[in-house]
């Protein structure tokens, strides 16, 4: 788990055989790693070979806080000296979320107890997963993400599909770019035309491109006790019983943290559900 800004290390040890077999560490003759971003780019930096260290294969990749959020994929392929083929896929989850480890960990009451990588790596997914099924939950972007969308024209206004909006970066009608006095932002509408005069978006099926930015610079406190109280129910569960599926462990750590909200709490929290627009 690492945030955007962070240096992500990508690593990967090669045998001539299993290791249980009494395999050693070897060198490839070729090696190729092709690191995949969440939003489908990827790219494949050179990865030196031989390595320091023979078999043990390392390139740390450093992201951009302007890299799209969520899982990155490092794909090793190499080619052994016998003319064998190996391949390894490692995983990374980057990005924000609304509830940071160290917070979890105060949370817990577990500040130097739980100290071990894997159990820190554990928690860190929880938050992962504790901040998408609040989302979910609420239907509304919480941590602040960039969005690259179509839409249809036609109508004098586009009804975004992630609230609330930050900001619109680029439009895109028809293929040409408008300046921001062709539009006008009131989220969750973005109206075409401007203060003064209005006008229809041009006709046509999926012609409108937008670039925007959705969530909260600050995320509302009430939003991170639920994420919180879903990261201790998750963890309390994960270390008592058998991992039921994540999806479900989510969502009922969340119904189970609203329901221990005080009814002003509650109050406070069901005011961030978004409301339908016609």
């Amino acid at each position: 788990m690492a945030d955007l800004g962070d240096t992500l290390g990508f690593r990967a040890d090669i045998y001539d055989k299993p290791p249980e077999q009494g395999g050693v560490l070897t060198n490839a003759t070729t090696v190729t790693l092709t690191i995949t971003k969440p939003d489908g780019t990827s790219a494949t930096p050179t990865v030196t070979n031989p390595p320091a260290i023979t078999g043990k294969y390392v390139l740390d990749q450093v992201t951009l806080v302007t890299d799209p959020a969520g899982r990155w994929t490092g794909t090793w392929l190499f080619t052994l000296a016998s003319g064998k083929t190996s391949s390894y896929v490692e995983t990374f989850d980057v990005g924000p979320t609304l509830v940071t480890v160290d917070e979890a960990l105060m949370h817990l009451r577990a500040l130097n107890i739980i100290v071990k990588a894997g159990d820190l790596e554990q928690l860190q997914f929880l938050c992962f997963v504790a901040t998408d099924a609040v989302e979910r939950d609420l239907d509304r972007i919480l941590i602040r993400k960039t969005f690259v969308e179509t839409y249809t024209g036609g109508d004098s206004f586009i009804v975004f599909d992630h609230v609330p909006v930050i900001s619109v970066t680029t439009v895109v009608e028809n293929g040409i770019t408008l300046t921001t006095n062709d539009y006008l932002l009131d989220s969750p509408i973005l109206w075409r035309g401007n203060t003064t005069s209005g006008i229809n978006w041009s006709w046509g099926r999926l012609n409108v491109l937008i670039t925007y930015q959705a969530g909260y610079l600050n995320p509302p406190v009430i939003a991170r006790k639920v994420a919180l109280n879903a990261v201790q129910r998750m963890w309390q569960e994960s270390q008592q019983a058998a991992h039921p599926m994540i999806d479900e462990l989510g969502e009922s750590a969340v119904m189970t943290a609203i329901g221990l909200l005080t009814p002003i709490e509650k109050s406070a929290y069901d005011s961030l559900r978004v409301v339908p627009v016609a």
